[in-house]
């Protein structure tokens, strides 16, 4: 086989994940907690989060809280609220 081939093949391949990435990606939107106003400290994430415990949705509330800390409360926040 040619290089010629490959190179196509592998071009195609990537178009076509770029095509699914960008169609998952709304739905991956849809699924993740909007938070109001941002969070701007640890003790406003642990606050929110406490009220969240043992619902459906926590895990993603946790994810979301953790994605809007600096990485250092993050891990605090995770430490605290996975057991």
């Amino acid at each position: 086989m040619n290089k010629g081939f490959w190179s196509s093949a592998k071009k195609i391949v990537f178009i076509l994940c770029l095509f699914c990435m960008a169609g998952a990606e709304p739905c991956l939107h849809a699924q993740t907690p909007k938070i109001e106003g941002g969070v701007a400290t640890l003790v406003q994430a642990r606050q929110a989060l406490s009220k969240a415990v043992g619902t459906d949705s926590f895990s993603l509330w946790l994810d979301s809280y953790a994605l809007a800390l600096p990485l250092g409360d993050a891990l605090t926040l995770y430490g605290e609220f996975i057991p």
